[in-house]
C-alpha cells in the first residue's frame, strides 16, 4: 500500500476504533529525572492546571505548567502504594515528596490501591485524566469509556474499582492538603515546564499528525515530576474531539526525550490499525505474539498489546524519518535491538521502503554508509 493510501486508512480507521493502553519504558540511566506531558496552561502560582493548551505563538513560556495536579495526585497515590514504577528513583524533589507525605502510606486509599489494584503503568494517567474538580471535589468525566477498555484483561479499571478509587481520593486529596503542596510547588513547576518547551515541545512538529486525523489543538503534553522512569499515553473521549495525552519524565535535558514524546502521540495513530491488524491480519499477530517478551519487556504482556506498539513505533520512525537527519535505518535498528525483530516488516506496511535489512549487521551499516 502506498503511503498517501496508507494516510488516507490512518484516518479513517482512526476515526472508528479507540485509542489503547500504551506504556514505553526508559533505561534509568536514560535520564536524572522524569517529567511527562499535559496540557499547557497558563497560570498564576496559586492556581492549578489543567485547562485548555495554548497556541505556541501566544505562549508566555516562563507562566505555562505543563504539570497536571491530577496526575500528580494519582501518581502520588501510587507511590506510596509501592508500585515499582512510581519507585524506581529517587529526585530531590520526589525525596522531599515522600518525606512531606510518608505519614500517609497507610491511609485508606492507599492501602486500596495496594491490596485491590495491581495494575500501574499508564493506568494512573488513564485515571487522571478523567478526573474532573468540581466544588463538591473530584469527579470522573462523563464519558469514560477509555478508562474501561480492555487491554488483553491487563491495565484495565472496573467501573466499581474506579468509584471506589474516586472517593477515597477526595477524602485523600482533603486530608493530606495535597492543593497547599501543589501550589507551594509551582515555581518549580514552572521552571520544568519552561524548560521542557523550550528544550522539546516548541521544536515537535505537531502538524505532521493532521494528515492522519489528529487535530494538534487536541494533544496535550504533561510533564510529571513524581512519577516513575516511564512515559505514557492516553485519550479522553469528549462529545466533539477526543483529546490526546502524553505524559513523560523530568530530566536536565528534554531533548533526549524527543522521539519518546513522539512515540506517545503516534499511540494515535498506531493503536487503532495494530488492533485492526492483530484481528485481521494472520502473520502480523504471529509477529505479535512471537514479539511478547515477559522478562525483557513486562509492561507489553500480550500480543495485542505489541501489536500496537510496532504499529505506533513504525509511525514513530516514519516521523522521525521525515523531521530530522537521522536515516530511516537507524531507527529501525534501535527498535529491532529494543526486541521488536519485525519493525522493518511493518513499516513496509505503512510507507513505501526500500529495504534495508537491519538485521543484517552488514546490511544496516551499509544503509548508514549509503544514506
Amino acid at each position: 500500500m502506498g503511503l498517501a493510501k496508507l494516510r488516507l486508512a490512518a484516518v479513517l480507521i482512526c476515526s472508528a476504533l479507540p485509542l489503547a493502553a500504551c506504556v514505553e519504558g526508559i533505561n534509568a540511566a536514560d535520564a536524572d529525572i522524569l517529567p511527562a506531558e499535559y496540557e499547557a496552561a497558563e497560570v498564576d502560582a496559586d492556581e492549578n492546571s489543567h485547562s485548555e493548551t495554548l497556541n505556541a505563538e501566544v505562549l508566555n513560556v516562563d507562566r505555562i505548567n505543563f504539570v497536571d495536579e491530577r496526575v500528580e495526585l494519582v501518581s502520588l497515590v501510587f507511590r506510596l502504594a509501592g508500585r515499582r514504577e512510581h519507585n524506581d528513583r529517587l529526585t530531590e524533589y520526589q525525596r522531599g515528596l515522600d518525606e512531606a507525605f510518608a505519614k500517609f502510606r497507610d491511609h485508606q486509599l492507599v492501602v486500596y490501591t495496594r491490596e485491590n489494584l495491581a495494575f500501574g503503568y499508564c493506568c494512573i494517567l488513564h485515571m487522571a485524566i478523567h478526573l474532573e474538580e468540581t466544588e463538591q471535589g473530584f469527579i470522573t468525566r462523563d464519558n469514560i469509556d477509555f478508562l474501561l477498555e480492555d487491554v488483553g484483561g491487563v491495565y484495565t479499571w472496573t467501573g466499581e474499582k474506579a468509584a471506589e478509587f474516586v472517593g477515597l481520593l477526595n477524602d485523600f486529596y482533603n486530608e493530606t492538603n495535597f492543593a497547599e503542596f501543589f501550589r507551594g510547588s509551582m515555581p518549580y513547576y514552572l521552571e520544568i515546564s519552561a524548560d521542557f518547551y523550550e528544550q522539546l515541545l516548541g521544536e515537535v512538529n505537531l502538524e505532521w499528525f493532521r494528515q492522519f486525523g489528529v487535530n494538534p489543538a487536541y494533544m496535550r503534553a504533561v510533564v510529571s515530576p513524581s512519577s516513575g522512569g516511564f512515559a505514557y499515553a492516553g485519550m479522553a473521549f469528549g462529545e466533539g474531539d477526543d483529546i490526546i495525552y502524553a505524559a513523560i519524565p523530568v530530566t536536565d535535558n528534554f531533548w533526549r526525550f524527543h522521539r519518546l514524546i513522539i512515540h506517545e502521540f503516534s499511540h494515535a495513530v498506531g493503536n487503532p490499525i495494530g488492533e485492526a491488524w492483530y484481528a485481521e491480519n494472520e502473520e502480523f499477530r504471529q509477529w505479535s505474539d512471537s514479539t511478547v517478551d515477559l522478562r525483557r519487556m513486562p509492561f507489553y504482556p500480550n500480543g495485542l498489546i505489541i501489536a500496537r506498539e510496532y504499529v505506533t513505533r513504525a509511525f514513530t520512525v516514519l516521523y522521525m524519518a521525515e523531521n530530522s537527519e537521522r536515516s530511516i535505518a537507524h531507527y529501525l535498528r534501535e527498535e529491532f535491538l529494543r526486541g521488536f525483530h519485525y519493525i522493518e516488516y511493518v513499516y513496509a506496511m505503512i510507507a513505501e521502503h526500500e529495504w534495508i535489512g537491519i538485521d543484517d549487521t552488514e546490511a544496516f551499516v551499509a544503509a548508514l554508509m549509503n544514506r
